[in-house]
């Protein structure tokens, strides 16, 4: 468990991972859910066989200092 500085949502890992997802599928119109849901899996497939992707989440501060460590 990592803890984490108080009032810090810059460091929460999930906020960025669906702020990049929001960015990679906004602004585009879908033919239903399940073609949306497909594109969304197929984004998030790229972090689950990619662990350099994660680091991306991580960024260079303070949390990379605590995974690290």
């Amino acid at each position: 468990m990592i803890k984490q500085p108080s009032c810090s949502p810059e460091l929460n890992c999930i906020e960025k991972l669906w702020d990049m997802l929001r960015d990679s599928l906004c602004n585009r119109t879908w033919k239903d859910l399940d073609h949306l849901l497909e594109q969304a899996t197929r984004w998030l497939k790229e972090f689950w066989q990619s662990p350099q992707r994660i680091q991306a989440l991580l960024g260079q501060g303070w949390l990379l200092q605590q995974a690290n460590d």
